[in-house]
């Protein structure tokens, strides 16, 4: 069962009746206090308070272990944390670790998300999660949805006197998360508030699972082993989780999850092999035949991969790696491998088995696919500008070529997944 179906939701709705309004306050102790009585009480489900333990971090890359260390690291110091990563990375499961590590903390871990519409109900969220934060955390999520009122709101909080000694003296833990590093995601004002009065921060990245792609196994089994219902666990042979891990998984690890959940409904068996995931999902057999990796390496910075491969040719994968977003020409990127423009595309063709213009076009709608993963909101002509296409039309054709859906299609299922349309 997907975490966010686990929740015992335990507010106690009498502090909301006995609280008082207060526009005007100083502090953090009188911010807490200004709930509306005149107004509807908020929805609970608005406040997420776990009352079961966090799940665990899965995996064992690099990337991970760094993320483990990093927890264990925030769990010993009293700073606030920043957690970012792409929407659907595990950014709930280690703020709870977090919460969970902390053996001098006896309170509630409370979730209020910026994600909610009313700017007032999200006002009202903050405010009395201040009071049930204490002794516990305060977790303020997808900060990417902030907009103007929302921002207002928390820097009003962030330049309170005292905030950063009032959180001490109460005990409250403070965690924030975003899509991306605050610093560049969200409004600078917002960024300098929080620089300002809380200058201690600690900051968490959460790698994709693209990066991490040796992960993907232990998250698989795990997924399957927690969502079992019950009855002795489904196996999966070894075949099936490397064609699962050559997947695109754009909704990361919570995407895998209902993937897996919807897998087990579906197949309805004791072992799932290769047969019954490309019976679910037949988008699999083409992809066990297509090599995408090659420019998702280039964009995740990972040339490393290229190693062993011809240098000049890997000369110029990290060529492309630096510039695919302006005009590159064979003439310029073979003087940049320290050979002929003609024997490069040589090289392109027998290592890489496609040329360079093929290279070069599947490196920028990977990279578009991946703004558009990261920032669902985006404008289609902003990001076909910023991965080097200067032609709407020419990027529409050549996404949808590779992608099998348009811009906006692929657009929307995004936002679709990230619950920003219904």
């Amino acid at each position: 069962m997907p975490h966010d179906q686990k929740y015992n939701l335990q507010l106690g709705k009498a502090q909301f009746e006995n609280a008082h309004f207060k526009e005007d306050f100083n502090d953090i102790n009188q911010w807490g206090e200004f709930l509306s009585s005149q107004q509807p009480l908020m929805s609970l489900a608005e406040i997420t308070s776990p009352s079961v333990a966090p799940p665990p971090i899965l995996g064992n890359s690099v990337a991970i272990k760094k993320v483990k260390d990093q927890i264990r690291k925030a769990a010993k110091s009293q700073f606030p944390v920043i957690i970012y990563g792409e929407p659907g990375c595990e950014k709930f499961t280690v703020a709870m670790n977090i919460h969970a590590s902390e053996l001098s903390r006896s309170g509630e871990f409370i979730e209020v998300s910026a994600q909610i519409n009313s700017d007032k109900r999200f006002q009202r969220n903050l405010a009395y999660a201040l009071m049930a934060a204490k002794d516990g955390t305060l977790y303020l999520s997808n900060l990417e949805y902030l907009n103007k009122e929302k921002l207002d709101i928390l820097i009003t909080l962030f330049t309170l006197k005292g905030l950063g000694d009032q959180l001490k003296s109460n005990n409250i833990r403070l965690i924030l998360s975003s899509i991306e590093d605050l610093n560049y995601r969200v409004n600078n004002k917002f960024s300098s508030s929080l620089s300002l009065y809380l200058p201690h921060i600690l900051d968490i990245y959460i790698p994709p699972l693209k990066q991490r792609n040796h992960d993907i196994n232990i998250h698989v089994k795990y997924y399957i082993e927690s969502n079992s219902q019950g009855v002795s666990p489904t196996s999966i042979s070894v075949d099936a989780v490397k064609l699962l891990s050559n997947k695109q998984w754009p909704g990361n690890s919570q995407e895998l999850e209902r993937y897996i959940v919807r897998l087990i409904t579906f197949c309805d068996k004791q072992h799932i092999g290769c047969n019954e995931i490309t019976a679910f999902d037949p988008t699999l057999k083409k992809q066990e035949k297509k090599d995408n990796n090659i420019a998702i390496s280039i964009i995740n910075g990972d040339i490393d991969k290229f190693e062993h491969t011809h240098l000049s040719v890997k000369k110029a994968i990290e060529y492309i790696s630096y510039n695919y977003h302006r005009e590159i020409t064979l003439n310029e990127l073979a003087e940049s491998s320290f050979v002929s423009a003609s024997h490069l595309s040589f090289l392109f063709r027998s290592i890489l088995k496609r040329s360079f213009k093929q290279l070069l076009t599947e490196v920028r709608i990977e990279k578009a696919k991946s703004i558009i993963n990261n920032k669902p909101l985006s404008k289609i002509t902003d990001v076909a500008y910023s991965v080097g296409f200067g032609d709407l039309s020419h990027f529409e054709k050549k996404f949808k070529h590779l992608t099998k859906l348009t811009p906006r299609q692929y657009r929307d299922r995004c936002r679709k997944e990230n619950k920003l349309i219904e």
